[in-house]
Formats: structure tokens, C-alpha cells, sequence
């Protein structure tokens, strides 16, 4: 009887297996949806597109080639942003938030995501992550003349 037992119990636990990995992912999804890190993603690539724009300026490309380096621009940019769109991102954002997190875990920050604080915090973070990129452009700002100064300095030095 003991046996039987124990080998039910075994077979149970083997074939909970899987349905505790898919709970764990339906928590992983959840938590990434509470957490908006679709848009969080889409926030990410707006703005690598609005520097890429700007660099572009920056490079002071004549008039005569400037159509035919957006198209170039345009094509690179439909294979990078493809690669990191949300249907490509999401299933690996699942597979490695529930590889890393227990299932308790995961429960303890939707938990968290839902309560008044967690809501406040989730609603504060976009302009939190704003706020706290200008002010690392601002402290970069104040040191990127001694940096460009170092890279002239060290440019000179390679052709002595």
C-alpha cells in the first residue's frame, strides 16, 4: 500500500510538471502586462529612432545624398525594430521572467503591481526613467568637452 502511495504521489508530481511551468508563464505575462513593458519597448525604440534622426543631422549629409541615406536609414531600421518588436520580444520577456522568478515571487509582485502603491509606482515610472535620463545627459554634458579633448589628445598620439 505504501508503495502505491509513493508511486502515485511521484506520478503526480510528474505530471504537475508542466502546469506549474505554464502557471509560472501565465504569471510572467501578467506581470508584464501590469507592468506595461510593451509600451515601456515601444517608448525605447520611438526614442532610438528620434536620436538615429537627430545623428543624422549631425553628420551634415549633402542635399544630394541625404534621400538615399534615409532610405538606407528607413531599410536598416525595418529589420532592427522588427527584430525588437513586442511579438518577437514577448515570448523570451516570458520564458526569462519565469526562469528567473519562483512562482511565489511572481504572484508577490503582481500582488504588489495591483495595490494603490504599486499602481503609483507603475504610473511614476515613465516619468521617473524621463527625468532620470536628463539628468545623466546633463552630467554627461558638463564632462564631454574634457572627453573630446582626451579623444583628440589620444587621435594625435596614434599618429606620432
Amino acid at each position: 500500500m505504501k508503495k502505491l502511495l509513493l508511486f502515485l504521489s511521484a506520478w503526480l508530481l510528474l505530471l504537475s510538471g508542466p502546469s506549474l511551468a505554464a502557471s509560472r508563464e501565465d504569471l510572467a505575462r501578467e506581470m508584464l502586462r501590469l507592468t506595461d513593458t510593451r509600451q515601456m519597448m515601444d517608448q525605447i525604440i520611438a526614442q532610438i529612432q528620434q536620436l538615429q534622426a537627430a545623428q543624422l543631422e549631425d553628420l551634415h549629409i549633402p542635399e544630394a545624398e541625404r534621400a538615399r541615406v534615409q532610405e538606407f536609414q528607413q531599410l536598416a531600421n525595418q529589420k532592427i525594430f522588427a527584430a525588437l518588436s513586442w511579438e518577437q520580444l514577448e515570448p523570451d520577456y516570458i520564458q526569462l521572467f519565469a526562469r528567473f522568478y519562483t512562482t511565489e515571487e511572481l504572484e508577490a509582485i503582481i500582488a504588489f503591481c495591483k495595490s494603490p502603491a504599486g499602481q503609483s509606482m507603475l504610473k511614476k515610472q515613465p516619468l521617473l526613467m524621463q527625468e532620470s535620463m536628463l539628468l545623466a545627459q546633463q552630467k554627461l554634458a558638463t564632462i564631454l568637452p574634457e572627453i573630446e579633448a582626451m579623444t583628440e589628445d589620444f587621435l594625435h598620439s596614434l599618429h606620432r
